[in-house]
């Protein structure tokens, strides 16, 4: 017997507003999106014919549509396909998980690796879908929150979604502010970054601290230089929430009036409120120019979404029902109200969740499920392989059948490589025994091998009385670079001197003696303080070689907290020197690259802190382009570097 009833007006009713909600707070904070602020908006400024088009509703139609389509038993890796398949969006965090999941690379691990942007806000945008398709059942929200976060985010990234998926979801019986935000809370982990914001802006709240006095504060111990932090912009929304007084337009123009990643903020925002108050709770003037529509960006392409709110209401209605009825949540939405006196919520409602997050070892590591058998491969550090040193990747074998099982698995690699043990491993398990693990090492050498930037390799697993099966997964090249320096005393006066690499930029190998060190990069973030040793201020060169197969117009994509030169094929292309905070990517430089091999020399500066330094190529349209070999040397380079 269901213990909590919905009727399907007043279903209806709060996600029509949550829909609603979020494209009227998405349309007022998109043209300060970014800005610190604060600012002192009272309404739409412009004033819009329509609702803007916003990624925050996009992606949600996307999975809406994937749920239609592939029904309600999603995972993470459902939801890395439909987006390979359906969102070309290019920005931020957007660009690096589609950069992962088109080498390969599968949740969790898409969401961490090489994203800087895995702490940011853009998954916390699209918590609506999962509160409205399980209302009433924060617990189903959240673990689909989840399988949704970790396709592009980790860590505070995954936090911020989570809460607002468990909020929104008890948002539909329950309307008590502090209630909602303690069951919020409990879905996350005490100690996480978004947990301590919202926790402090609740405290400030309650001890009648000012409205800009508590933004304030929370900029001063939670703020990033970057605005789509979802920590702060959590903090934010809570802060809104409060502050406003429970009212649609208070709240929505506080989350704005904040600055930072309005759109966002009002945006979710707009929608908690929305389900809470329902539509007669958001007043005619904001509802009028949005005209009950909805505005599909260009991000989102393959399949046709509605564009009426109405369409949609009755679509994630249905969708509703279905997980209502396959995950067994203890809600009825039925289509008349029922008879007799309306059940209260049960005591323990909301009590006891149990924190979701990616726990650290859990980060590196995929799952494969086969037959009677689990495998998880994980990773001990990065989903990438180098020449200077061993990669270890740990195999766990679990037994998810009522029986005993044992087999075998051997690794194949690319030839070349070496595994250590060769032979692979034997695993016997007894019914519900602890799984089985082995570590295998994997080297490569320069001489030998040339790595590619992605590599593909199998586990066979062999399990009596089975069928043998393939495991495919990728290995990444990392970027291969050659590094000379340090020079000179001051960074400054370094950056503007020509020393010896850079005097033989036009020459085939450069005259006097340079002393170049290799070095191996996984990621778009390179780390190249070790090879200015004990120096803290001066210069360093690192120069890279990458092969097109054709003749292509590119874009080089850089950031960096002091001073770059970037030179293509001899020819200076960017020379930035500042010490702001970087926010990838900051710099842009058209290019274009030759058939076959091409030159890279970056020239780095460091005035005294550390640097930070991001660097990629993309296409003329901003997406990642992976489609260059920068992983080995060519063969006269490799002779005269040893």
């Amino acid at each position: 017997m269901p213990e909590i009833t919905i009727t399907e007006k007043d279903y209806c009713d709060k996600a029509y507003a949550c829909w609603l909600g979020k494209c009227i707070g998405g349309t007022l904070g998109r043209p300060l999106e970014g800005k610190r602020g604060p600012h002192r908006l009272t309404f739409y400024r412009p004033v819009p014919h329509r609702a803007a088009e916003n990624d925050d509703v996009d992606i949600q139609l996307v999975w809406l549509h994937a749920l239609r389509e592939r029904g309600v038993d999603l995972t993470s890796r459902d939801l890395a396909s439909e987006w390979l398949e359906h969102v070309i969006y290019w920005f931020d965090e957007y660009r690096f998980a589609t950069s992962n999941l088109r080498k390969g690379l599968r949740p969790p691990i898409s969401g961490w690796f090489n994203n800087w942007f895995k702490d940011a806000m853009r998954s916390s945008i699209r918590a609506e879908i999962w509160a409205m398709i399980s209302p009433g059942s924060p617990e189903t929200a959240v673990a689909y929150a989840y399988q949704d976060s970790i396709v592009d985010h980790c860590d505070e990234g995954v936090h911020g979604e989570v809460f607002l998926a468990a909020i929104g979801s008890a948002a539909f019986v329950m309307s008590d502010t502090k209630k909602l935000l303690k069951i919020g809370l409990s879905a996350i982990p005490e100690d996480c970054r978004v947990s301590l914001a919202v926790r402090d802006v609740i405290a400030w709240h309650r001890k009648k601290v000012s409205g800009d006095e508590a933004r304030r504060m929370l900029l001063e111990k939670h703020g990033s230089h970057n605005f789509s932090d979802a920590p702060q912009n959590i903090g934010i929304i809570t802060l809104a929430w409060l502050y406003g007084e429970k009212d649609f337009e208070k709240g929505i123009l506080a989350a704005v009036n904040c600055g930072l990643d309005t759109g966002c903020t009002a945006g979710s925002l707009g929608s908690i409120l929305g389900i809470i108050h329902g539509r007669d709770g958001i007043p005619p003037k904001w509802k009028a120019p949005i005209k009950g529509k909805i505005a599909p960006g260009r991000g989102i392409v393959g399949f046709e979404p509605p564009r009426d709110i109405e369409v949609l209401t009755e679509q994630t209605l249905e969708i509703a029902r279905a997980v209502i009825e396959k995950r067994g949540t203890g809600v009825s939405i039925p289509s008349t109200k029922p008879k007799g006196r309306r059940r209260a919520l049960p005591a323990t409602y909301g009590d006891g969740l149990s924190p979701t997050t990616v726990p650290d070892e859990e980060k590196f590591a995929v799952e494969h499920h086969l037959g009677a058998a689990t495998l998880k491969i994980r990773f001990h550090d990065c989903p990438s392989i180098s020449y200077d040193k061993p990669l270890e990747i740990e195999f766990i074998v679990a037994n998810s059948s009522e029986k005993g099982i044992e087999g075998h698995i051997d690794l194949m690699v690319p030839w070349g490589w070496q595994v250590e043990p060769e032979s692979g491993f034997d695993f016997s398990i007894r019914k519900r025994g602890k799984p089985s693990s082995t570590t295998l090492a994997l080297r490569v050498d320069e001489a030998d091998v040339r790595l590619l930037p992605t590599n593909p390799l199998s586990a066979r697993v062999t399990i009596k009385a089975q069928h043998p099966v393939n495991v495919d997964f990728n290995l990444l090249g990392e970027r291969r670079w050659l590094i000379a320096g340090p020079y000179g005393k001051k960074g400054g006066r370094a950056f503007n001197r020509a020393y010896l690499p850079e005097k033989a930029l036009a020459e085939e190998k450069p005259r006097g003696k340079v002393d170049f060190k290799k070095a191996s990069f996984p990621e778009f973030l390179m780390d190249v303080n070790p090879f200015f040793g004990q120096k803290k201020e001066g210069v360093i060169y690192a120069f890279s070689w990458f092969y097109s197969s054709r003749k292509r117009d590119l874009r080089l994509f850089a950031s960096c907290n002091d001073g770059i030169k970037v030179w293509l094929n001899d020819r200076l292309i960017l020379a930035k020197h500042n010490h702001l905070p970087i926010r990838p990517p900051r710099y842009r430089a058209d290019i274009q690259v030759q058939r076959g091999w091409n030159r890279l020399l970056l020239k780095i500066a460091r005035c005294g802190n550390p640097v930070d330094l991001h660097l990629y190529f993309g296409d003329r349209k901003n997406h990642v382009y992976n489609d260059l070999i920068d992983t080995y040397f060519p063969p006269e380079v490799l002779s005269f570097t040893g």
